[in-house]
Protein backbone atom coordinates (compact mmCIF):
# COMPACT_ATOMS: atom_id res chain seq x y z
CA UNK A 1 0.00 0.00 0.00
CA UNK A 2 1.38 3.47 -1.29
CA UNK A 3 1.90 5.57 2.28
CA UNK A 4 -0.14 8.88 2.19
CA UNK A 5 0.62 11.94 4.90
CA UNK A 6 -3.06 13.54 5.31
CA UNK A 7 -5.58 11.77 6.36
CA UNK A 8 -9.56 13.14 6.52
CA UNK A 9 -11.62 13.86 9.64
CA UNK A 10 -12.63 10.99 10.42
CA UNK A 11 -10.32 8.72 11.50
CA UNK A 12 -9.26 5.55 9.57
CA UNK A 13 -12.85 4.78 8.12
CA UNK A 14 -14.50 4.39 4.67
CA UNK A 15 -14.32 7.85 4.06
CA UNK A 16 -10.63 7.87 4.75
CA UNK A 17 -10.00 4.78 2.64
CA UNK A 18 -12.14 5.98 -0.23
CA UNK A 19 -10.05 9.72 -0.24
CA UNK A 20 -6.86 7.82 -0.07
CA UNK A 21 -8.53 5.70 -3.53
CA UNK A 22 -9.58 8.99 -5.16
CA UNK A 23 -5.76 10.26 -4.59
CA UNK A 24 -4.21 7.56 -5.77
CA UNK A 25 -5.96 7.44 -9.10
CA UNK A 26 -5.85 11.27 -9.45
CA UNK A 27 -2.24 10.82 -9.25
CA UNK A 28 -2.09 7.67 -11.67
CA UNK A 29 -4.52 9.49 -13.66
CA UNK A 30 -2.86 12.76 -14.15
CA UNK A 31 0.43 10.56 -15.08
CA UNK A 32 -1.10 8.81 -17.93
CA UNK A 33 -2.16 12.56 -19.02
CA UNK A 34 1.04 13.85 -19.40
CA UNK A 35 2.32 10.41 -21.33
CA UNK A 36 -0.81 11.28 -23.40
CA UNK A 37 0.29 14.63 -24.24
CA UNK A 38 3.83 13.98 -24.57
CA UNK A 39 3.71 11.65 -26.75
CA UNK A 40 0.95 13.21 -28.57
CA UNK A 41 3.56 16.60 -29.09
CA UNK A 42 5.85 14.12 -30.08
CA UNK A 43 3.79 12.81 -32.90
CA UNK A 44 2.67 16.03 -34.13
CA UNK A 45 6.16 17.42 -34.29
CA UNK A 46 7.12 14.67 -36.76
CA UNK A 47 4.06 14.35 -38.64
CA UNK A 48 3.36 18.16 -39.30
CA UNK A 49 6.36 19.78 -38.75
CA UNK A 50 9.90 17.79 -38.82
CA UNK A 51 11.14 14.67 -37.74
CA UNK A 52 14.72 15.62 -36.50
CA UNK A 53 16.23 15.19 -33.07
CA UNK A 54 16.46 19.12 -32.80
CA UNK A 55 13.11 19.59 -32.86
CA UNK A 56 11.91 17.12 -30.67
CA UNK A 57 14.35 18.34 -28.39
CA UNK A 58 13.56 21.71 -28.42
CA UNK A 59 10.49 20.64 -27.64
CA UNK A 60 11.49 18.16 -24.50
CA UNK A 61 13.31 21.42 -22.86
CA UNK A 62 10.33 23.69 -23.68
CA UNK A 63 8.15 21.18 -21.51
CA UNK A 64 11.08 20.92 -18.47
CA UNK A 65 10.76 25.14 -18.82
CA UNK A 66 7.16 24.79 -18.19
CA UNK A 67 7.36 22.33 -15.56
CA UNK A 68 10.03 24.64 -14.06
CA UNK A 69 8.04 27.44 -13.75
CA UNK A 70 5.05 25.55 -12.25
CA UNK A 71 7.30 24.07 -9.61
CA UNK A 72 8.77 27.62 -8.78
CA UNK A 73 5.41 29.64 -8.39
CA UNK A 74 4.16 29.96 -4.94
CA UNK A 75 0.94 28.83 -3.44
CA UNK A 76 -2.05 26.07 -3.66
CA UNK A 77 -4.81 27.80 -5.54
CA UNK A 78 -5.82 27.71 -9.55
CA UNK A 79 -5.47 24.18 -10.28
CA UNK A 80 -8.25 24.07 -12.55
CA UNK A 81 -7.21 27.31 -13.95
CA UNK A 82 -3.33 25.64 -14.50
CA UNK A 83 -5.11 22.24 -15.89
CA UNK A 84 -7.28 24.04 -18.45
CA UNK A 85 -4.53 25.57 -19.32
CA UNK A 86 -2.48 22.67 -20.23
CA UNK A 87 -5.41 21.14 -22.00
CA UNK A 88 -6.45 24.17 -24.19
CA UNK A 89 -2.63 24.65 -25.26
CA UNK A 90 -2.44 20.95 -26.61
CA UNK A 91 -5.28 21.40 -28.78
CA UNK A 92 -4.54 24.57 -29.85
CA UNK A 93 -0.95 23.22 -30.73
CA UNK A 94 -2.49 20.06 -32.47
CA UNK A 95 -4.90 22.63 -34.31
CA UNK A 96 -2.20 25.16 -35.45
CA UNK A 97 0.55 22.32 -36.46
CA UNK A 98 -1.93 20.65 -38.74
CA UNK A 99 -2.81 23.99 -39.82
CA UNK A 100 0.78 24.92 -41.01
CA UNK A 101 2.50 21.43 -42.09
CA UNK A 102 6.52 21.94 -42.26
CA UNK A 103 6.33 25.64 -41.62
CA UNK A 104 9.06 25.84 -39.51
CA UNK A 105 8.69 29.44 -38.82
CA UNK A 106 5.59 27.92 -36.38
CA UNK A 107 7.98 27.02 -34.11
CA UNK A 108 7.95 30.15 -32.24
CA UNK A 109 4.08 29.72 -31.52
CA UNK A 110 4.09 26.20 -30.86
CA UNK A 111 6.92 25.74 -28.54
CA UNK A 112 5.63 28.45 -25.55
CA UNK A 113 2.34 26.10 -25.85
CA UNK A 114 4.66 23.23 -25.50
CA UNK A 115 5.91 24.93 -22.01
CA UNK A 116 2.39 25.92 -21.32
CA UNK A 117 1.59 22.22 -21.14
CA UNK A 118 5.15 21.78 -18.77
CA UNK A 119 3.56 24.32 -16.37
CA UNK A 120 0.56 22.02 -14.81
CA UNK A 121 3.03 19.07 -14.57
CA UNK A 122 4.96 21.54 -12.11
CA UNK A 123 2.48 22.54 -10.05
CA UNK A 124 1.00 18.69 -10.39
CA UNK A 125 3.83 18.29 -7.94
CA UNK A 126 2.82 20.92 -5.52
CA UNK A 127 -0.70 20.33 -5.59
CA UNK A 128 0.10 16.90 -4.62
CA UNK A 129 2.88 17.11 -2.91
CA UNK A 130 1.70 17.51 0.32
CA UNK A 131 -0.49 14.32 0.69
CA UNK A 132 2.02 11.65 0.75
CA UNK A 133 4.24 10.50 3.10
CA UNK A 134 7.32 10.86 1.14
CA UNK A 135 7.60 12.37 -2.52
CA UNK A 136 9.19 9.34 -3.93
CA UNK A 137 5.54 7.93 -3.40
CA UNK A 138 3.77 10.51 -5.52
CA UNK A 139 6.84 9.97 -8.17
CA UNK A 140 6.05 6.30 -8.04
CA UNK A 141 2.50 6.70 -8.70
CA UNK A 142 2.78 9.54 -11.51
CA UNK A 143 5.49 7.61 -13.32
CA UNK A 144 3.41 4.13 -13.36
CA UNK A 145 0.81 6.13 -15.17
CA UNK A 146 2.60 7.64 -17.45
CA UNK A 147 4.28 4.75 -18.84
CA UNK A 148 1.04 3.92 -19.30
CA UNK A 149 0.08 6.47 -21.09
CA UNK A 150 2.80 6.08 -23.54
CA UNK A 151 1.85 2.59 -23.84
CA UNK A 152 -1.64 3.82 -24.65
CA UNK A 153 -1.08 6.67 -27.22
CA UNK A 154 1.08 4.26 -29.37
CA UNK A 155 -1.50 1.51 -28.72
CA UNK A 156 -4.60 3.91 -29.70
CA UNK A 157 -2.45 5.66 -32.45
CA UNK A 158 -1.95 2.53 -34.19
CA UNK A 159 -5.95 1.22 -33.74
CA UNK A 160 -7.55 4.18 -34.18
CA UNK A 161 -4.80 6.88 -36.36
CA UNK A 162 -4.28 10.36 -35.68
CA UNK A 163 -7.65 10.84 -33.90
CA UNK A 164 -6.72 9.02 -30.87
CA UNK A 165 -4.51 12.11 -30.32
CA UNK A 166 -7.14 13.94 -30.19
CA UNK A 167 -10.25 12.03 -28.67
CA UNK A 168 -7.84 10.20 -25.94
CA UNK A 169 -6.69 13.34 -23.87
CA UNK A 170 -9.85 14.48 -23.80
CA UNK A 171 -11.37 11.57 -21.94
CA UNK A 172 -8.87 11.28 -19.69
CA UNK A 173 -8.68 15.35 -19.18
CA UNK A 174 -12.57 14.60 -18.00
CA UNK A 175 -11.32 11.50 -15.67
CA UNK A 176 -8.19 13.84 -13.93
CA UNK A 177 -10.47 16.64 -13.11
CA UNK A 178 -13.43 14.69 -11.76
CA UNK A 179 -10.89 12.58 -9.62
CA UNK A 180 -9.69 16.02 -8.29
CA UNK A 181 -12.96 17.19 -6.95
CA UNK A 182 -12.97 15.14 -4.21
CA UNK A 183 -9.59 16.71 -2.83
CA UNK A 184 -10.57 19.75 -2.89
CA UNK A 185 -12.69 19.10 0.00
CA UNK A 186 -10.15 17.04 2.21
CA UNK A 187 -9.17 19.37 5.31
CA UNK A 188 -5.36 18.63 5.73
CA UNK A 189 -4.77 16.66 8.98
CA UNK A 190 -1.91 19.16 9.71
CA UNK A 191 -4.54 21.73 10.26
CA UNK A 192 -7.18 19.75 11.82
CA UNK A 193 -5.08 18.40 14.89
CA UNK A 194 -1.71 19.11 15.64
CA UNK A 195 0.72 16.05 16.58
CA UNK A 196 2.49 16.00 19.48
CA UNK A 197 5.90 15.08 18.82
CA UNK A 198 6.97 11.52 20.30
CA UNK A 199 9.81 12.74 22.05
CA UNK A 200 7.72 15.10 24.28
CA UNK A 201 4.45 12.61 25.12
CA UNK A 202 6.91 11.38 28.22
CA UNK A 203 7.42 14.91 29.63
CA UNK A 204 3.85 15.88 29.23
CA UNK A 205 2.65 12.84 31.09
CA UNK A 206 4.88 13.26 33.59
CA UNK A 207 3.66 17.35 34.04
CA UNK A 208 0.03 16.29 33.93
CA UNK A 209 0.87 13.54 36.71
Amino acid sequence: MIPTDATPTGGDGPRTAAWRAALLLNVALTGVLLGQLQWGVFFLLQSFLASTAVVYLLGTLCWLIGSLIGLVVRGERGELFWAAGMIGAYYAFAVLAAGHPYQLGWLSVLLPLIALMGCYAGRFFRYRARHFAAPKWLFFTENCGFVLGIVLTIGLLFSFGSSALLSAPLVVSVLVLGTAVPLRFHPRAATDSPKTPASREPLLAAKRS
